[in-house]
């Protein structure tokens, strides 16, 4: 390649140059040869810039060259051509010789360039790998095959053989003589098949020293580029001694670690992580049951054998350790090969690659299930033992001893403590276990507890310490008691175990029991009353002094007697004795009076209180009894209860309230009827002037306090009326009297008095205020609202009768003035009627049985007759009213005139039953509906399944021809089906809007009976249906439309044929009857139940609607004739035998009068255009089809093309305006309904240009509007022809065919 350093403008630069320079040697050197060859100078300028710019910068100096030659040296010189044709050749020849030159000197200069460096690259190559070979622990050897000789072998021959290379290059074979005799046979053997690459040998060399090393050696063939023949033979020899005796160590290692394995009952394993392979020791068979196999036991049959409730958990924790840890300990369960789950450990290390990621592990995998059951029973023991000690009530901890280096315990490390503990000294187990006993409470070593534990750890003797002391400032109670408890300790490995109980609570009471003894004994001694002790036998226990002042005998005397008569009064022992049982028993207090005759023979009272006394367990141990004398009491008593009894009995009497005044102490005494009466709840008989005031109310305050200081100053009676509040918020009336009471100097010292609670009179008095004027209201109200009443009223006295009250209303439904004070057989009122007729008598008025017999009249009602020969319908009420005895005082009668309510109830009812007949006609018309959009949608679909279906397997070309002509067959008929439903459907909804339209002409019968027939004919001659027609052809003319004809004959001959089964036959007349033209039609089918026959030609009717019937259809064609003959005038009746036996349709049409002219429909013509006349008549047409649908688009086409038509397509207005002015079509083809302009808007458009331009241009309207009002607006927008969707191809044509004659 030519060097990069030259750039194209040096080389082109250079070609340029050559060129000038051998143009002016040219013209220096003029020779005979020069002249003769004008280019042979040029030659070699050419050669040159090949040489060295290339090919380019050759070709370049070519060019100018053959310029220079052609303009300077050609005859004519100094010009371009009109040169003769030698020189022209002579021309030619020098190019081609110049870009042949340029190219062979660039090629060549390529060349060279490209070996220079293939050769330097090859010199490199052999000192790269000489230095590698050199370098390298392998030796490196190269031989030629075909010579047997050895022309490269590196250094290392020499290190490794111990031999010098001199001597293998001499004899190749020589290398042989170091290889070790067991294995030289099969090296040479091996190196006969070197040469071909299949020499792969591990064997063992002697070196010269006497160390035996063993090598591998392999071979490999070189080949040539192109041929692929063997020219060298190249070999690498590597020492793998090292190798040889790991493997050794290793076979040996996995020797011992399969039997250890064998031992020990575990499995070993190595797992490579990248290929999920597993290696596992042959302990599998011994541990798990399964043989140790070469394949299909990887890590996932493993997986698939552990618990799957360990699945999970063991595989996520070795998902962890892969990630962040080199080790791994794993518990979890496998399934032995019978079944049985084993508790095995995972143990081992995860080896991960440079960049840190695992992959390989090495582990063991060892039954633990035997530790597992001796951890669980463990685990049971421990469980029992911790529930005992956390249940004890007692205190219970472990402690182990904390030694120095002389082995002497320092401390003591608490290892465990129970809840009792945790209780005791308020610390929490997470603040004692693992702490030291005496760095939590100190007080073990100043009490001596600590080195009596030592004495228990290092004698092995138990310690019983009672009501022991701890002085320990963290171990005190909340009041700062110090704490005693019961210790027991034992000694438990190096340590101990202790129970404690703190038994604080129980000498706190020990103590304070003690001391209350003695407080008790110093004041029952220095008492004066009797106090004693007594047990269940009635002994005294104990007994005070005063019983020594009053009987005269000493206590001691009593307690050591165990006689009970001494300790009780003689003549009272017994009750005595009851009642201390009574408390024994009950264990509850107890009193008792008794007599004791003194020391001076005076018999006293003494009231006994008897007080149980409890032993720990709640039982009555002893009882205290404490004697008073209340002599003197009971005297006073008696009196002021004689007192107080008369007093209470004349304050019951006047219910009056006591109460004194003291003026100096502002105290008021009173009695239990004043706090009765003040509702107050003290807990004694005095309050104080203030708190008085504050029951009285505000109001009153002032004037009760006002009435107080004016009775004290003036001397005078104290009589008032005021109100209180009593505590319950409730209002009282009270009336005080009462009087001062004054000391010998006329000061007043106290007030008594009485009060009375008078709120009952006040209320009774208010009562009768309210009640009066109440009485005056009710009185003016009652005439106020009996007036303003819509209904009569009138109040009449018992049992006179005599009137009361009355309303205006009651004098006006009665059309007579009642005045009061008149008897009510003064008025005419009773000229009533029963339902019955019967008149009312006087004592059945409502009002006379209200009075006379006690009776409640409601609603009763009467007919009173009118003067004006009419008469009203009062609803009457009446009710008697009593007074607080209950007799009967007075009665009054409401009434009010209910005619018109009776006429609208009437009407009413009426109504009702006209409603619920509409509700049950709607009710039905509404299901024949839903029954008919059930059917319609069934018949709609059923179509379109065979159409969809057929249509598929047709895109799928796999029908063989006669199933491919089932097909077209099938989806023609099913989508004729469908528009004949459609139509129904069309035709119904006009006819219920009224918007059917008729074309009326004279015609006859018998045209579109025919056409009818031939419509049906190809289904009855399927089902095997014999057709038999009888048709009179003179029975007239008749007014009709020949289209909705034709329809009413078809729709009765298809339900004939459909009905009938095969073989059956079908009757068709026609027929005159007087001025009528009848059709008949008679089918042997199935027939009609008599019972459908009223609704045979209803909407929405079917006398099989179910989904299981067996005939199709909308059930709409019998009610579309019906309204298609009577909108003709006609007459249509059916009539059926039963089911089973056929059925008969007749319709009749009136006869026109005038029958002389028979006039034959052209509609109904049996010829059409013959298609075959068409198509030559068609070819070469042009027509224009605008539609929206593409796929209409695309059917017309197709169907128009096969005529030999010229069709142009457009899709939208505008686009057919431009085809119709740009392809000059002779026919207009268009749908109406078109998105933006529709069909009308494109004809208008079309209609308003000049003729020459496509202005009246033949058009058919091809649209799915099928409304007479849309064929109307066809026509009048500018169509000839209406043709409705879908449309058949041969009719198409047909159509085309007249609008082209048109």
């Amino acid at each position: 390649m030519l060097e990069q350093s030259r750039s194209p403008i040096r080389r082109y630069s250079f070609a340029v140059a050559t060129v000038v320079l051998s143009l002016i040697l040219k013209w220096l050197i003029s020779s005979e040869l020069m002249t003769n060859n004008p280019f042979l100078l040029f030659s070699a300028t050419v050669a040159v810039s090949a040489w060295y710019g290339g090919f380019r910068a050759g070709l370049l100096a070519t060019i100018l060259a053959a310029a220079c030659g052609e303009y300077f040296f050609l005859f004519p010189f100094y010009s371009f051509g009109g040169h003769s044709p030698g020189q022209i050749l002579a021309l030619g020849i020098f190019l081609i010789e110049g870009g042949a030159i340029s190219w062979l000197i660039a090629a060549l200069y390529t060349a060279r360039k490209n070996a220079e460096l293939s050769a330097h690259g090859l010199e490199n190559t052999q000192e790269e790998f000489r230095q590698i070979a050199e370098n390298t622990d392998c030796l490196i050897w190269m031989s030629d095959p075909e010579k047997t000789e050895i022309f490269y072998v590196s250094p290392q021959y020499e290190n490794m053989w111990g031999r010098s290379l001199e001597s293998l290059y001499q004899e190749p074979s020589s290398f042989l003589e170091g290889i070790h005799p067991e294995d030289r046979d099969r090296v040479t053997t091996a190196l006969a098949n070197y040469s071909s690459g299949e020499y792969h040998q591990e064997y063992r060399m002697i070196h010269p020293d006497g160390t035996v090393r063993w090598v591998r050696s392999r071979t490999f063939p070189i080949r040539k580029h192109r041929t692929a023949e063997v020219y060298r033979v190249a070999g690498i020899v590597e020492d793998i001694t090292e190798r040889k005796q790991i493997e050794q160590e290793f076979v040996q290692a996995n020797e011992r670690y399969q039997r250890a394995s064998n031992a020990v009952n575990c499995v070993i394993y190595y797992w490579h992580l990248e290929t999920q392979q597993v290696v596992l020791s042959e302990s599998i068979s011994q541990l798990l049951g399964y043989p140790l196999a070469s394949e299909g036991q990887d890590a996932d049959w493993w997986l698939s054998l552990m618990h799957p409730e360990d699945r999970e958990p063991a595989w996520i924790a070795m998902n962890k350790a892969l990630e962040h840890d080199n080790r791994f300990d794993i518990e979890y369960r496998i399934r032995h090969q019978d079944g049985r789950y084993l508790n095995v450990c995972d143990r081992g290390g995860i080896l991960r690659d440079e960049s840190g990621k695992a992959v390989r592990v090495i582990g063991t995998t060892i039954d633990i299930s035997d530790r597992k059951k001796a951890e669980t029973e463990l685990q049971k023991r421990e469980e029992l033992f911790r529930t005992s000690v956390e249940n004890l009530l007692d205190c219970f901890g472990i402690y182990t001893s904390v030694r120095d280096e002389s082995g002497k315990i320092i401390d003591f490390c608490i290892e465990y403590v129970n809840a009792a503990t945790c209780a005791n000294n308020g610390l929490t187990r997470e603040e004692q276990e693992g702490k030291r006993l005496c760095d939590l409470f100190p007080g073990h070593r100043t009490t001596g507890l600590f080195d009596e534990y030592c004495q228990v750890v290092e004698t092995r003797q138990p310690l019983v310490k009672n009501s022991f002391t701890f002085v320990d400032e963290n171990l005190t109670t909340t009041t700062g008691v110090t704490k005693a408890f019961d210790i027991r300790s034992v000694a438990f490995r190096d340590g101990f175990m202790a129970t404690w109980c703190d038994i604080t609570e129980r000498k706190q009471v020990e103590d304070e029991l003690y001391r209350r003894e003695r407080e008790f004994t110093a004041l029952a001694e220095n008492s004066p009353d009797i106090i004693a002790r007594f047990d269940r036998k009635m002994r005294p226990l104990y007994v005070n002094q005063a019983i020594y002042r009053v009987t005269g005998r000493s206590p001691e005397e009593f307690l050591s007697t165990s006689n009970s008569e001494l300790a009780f009064p003689g003549t009272q022992s017994a009750e005595c004795q009851g009642a201390i049982a009574q408390v024994f028993a009950t264990g509850e207090e107890g009193e008792i009076e008794c007599d004791l005759t003194d020391v001076k023979g005076v018999t006293r009272s003494y009231q006994s209180r008897l007080v149980p006394e409890f032993d720990r367990d709640g039982a009555v141990e002893s009882v205290l009894s404490l004697s008073r004398d209340i002599t003197e009491y009971k005297i006073a008593r008696a009196t002021s209860d004689r007192n107080q009894e008369r007093l209470r009995l004349a304050l019951e009497s006047a219910k009056l309230g006591l109460w004194d005044y003291d003026l100096d102490t502002e105290e008021i005494s009173v009695s239990r009827r004043f706090f009765d009466i003040f509702g107050l709840d003290l807990p004694a008989t005095v309050i104080q002037y203030a708190r008085f005031i504050e029951c009285v109310h505000p109001e009153d305050r002032d004037r009760v306090d006002r009435a107080v200081q004016r009775a004290i100053t003036d001397q005078a009676d104290y009589d008032i009326e005021y109100r209180i509040i009593r505590t319950e918020k409730s209002v009282r009336w009270i009336a005080a009297k009462g009087r001062g009471f004054y000391d010998d100097q006329g000061t007043a010292v106290r007030m008594g008095g009485v009060l009375l609670d008078i709120t009952e009179r006040k209320k009774a008095e208010e009562e009768r205020d309210r009640l009066l004027k109440q009485l005056e209201f009710e009185q003016q109200l009652l005439k106020a609202v009996l007036q303003q009443m819509p209904a009569g009223a009138i109040v009449a006295e018992a049992p006179s009768g005599k009137v009361l009250l009355s309303n205006k209303q009651a004098q006006a439904i009665w059309n007579e003035t009642i005045a009061e004070e008149h008897n009510l057989e003064d008025y005419r009122l009773f000229q009533g009627l029963h339902p019955d007729g019967r008149p009312y008598q006087l004592q059945e008025f409502p009002l006379s049985r209200a009075i006379a017999l006690d009776e409640t009249v409601i609603d009763e009602e009467i007919e009173i007759p009118l003067t004006n020969g009419h008469s009203q319908i009062l609803c009457l009420s009446a009710k008697p009213v009593k007074n607080l005895a209950g007799r009967i005082v007075a009665g009054v009668v409401m009434f009010y005139d209910i005619s018109d309510r009776k006429l609208a109830e009437r009407q009413r009812e009426e109504l009702l039953l006209r409603e619920q007949e509409a509700r049950k006609q709607a009710e039905a018309a509404s299901r024949m509906k839903d029954e008919f959009l059930a059917i319609v949608s069934h018949e709609l679909r059923s179509p379109l399944n065979a159409i969809l279906g057929w249509s598929r397997l047709l895109r799928r070309r796999k029908l063989n021809p006669e199933k491919m002509a089932q097909a077209l067959e099938s989806i023609e008929r099913n989508a004729e089906i469908q528009t004949q439903l459609i139509e129904d459907l069309l035709d119904i909804s006009r006819i219920i809007r009224g918007k059917i339209r008729l074309y009326l002409r004279p015609l006859q019968l018998i045209s579109p009976l025919e056409a009818a027939i031939n419509t049906v004919r190809p289904t009855a001659e399927i089902k095997k249906i014999k057709l038999i027609t009888t048709l009179d052809s003179g029975v007239g003319l008749v007014s009709g439309d020949g289209d909705r004809l034709q329809q009413v004959v078809w729709n009765l001959l298809s339900n004939a044929v459909k009905f009938t089964p095969e073989g059956g036959g079908v009757e068709i007349c026609l027929e005159r009857v007087e001025n009528w033209i009848q059709i008949r039609i008679i089918d042997t089918g199935i027939g009609i139940e008599p019972e459908f026959l009223p609704y045979m030609f209803e909407r929405f009717r079917q006398a099989d609607s179910k989904t299981t019937r067996s005939h199709g259809g909308l059930g709409l064609g019998l009610a579309i004739v019906r309204n298609l003959v009577e909108l003709h005038g006609g007459h249509i009746f059916a009539d059926s035998p039963g089911l089973g036996k056929g059925s008969t349709f007749v319709v009749q049409f009136l006869c026109l009068q005038d029958t002389n002219d028979a006039i034959a429909d052209p509609c109904f013509e049996s010829s059409s255009i013959e298609c075959d006349r068409s198509t030559s008549e068609l070819s070469g047409l042009k027509i224009l089809v605008v539609d929206d649908e593409f796929d209409t688009r695309e059917f017309l086409i197709a169907a128009l093309e096969q005529y030999g038509v010229k069709v142009f397509a457009a899709a939208s207005t505008a686009e057919a305006i431009a085809l119709l002015q740009e392809m000059q079509p002779h026919i207009l083809l268009s749908d109406i309904g078109m998105p933006g302009e529709d069909g009308y808007t494109l004809i208008r458009q079309i209609r308003t240009l000049p003729p020459e331009q496509g202005g009246n241009i033949p058009a058919a309207a091809l649209t799915a509007y099928t409304r007479t009002e849309d064929r109307i607006l066809a026509l009048a927008a500018g169509f000839q022809m209406h043709i409705p969707k879908p449309i058949d191809p041969r009719h198409l044509i047909e159509v085309v065919g007249q609008l082209w004659k048109t």
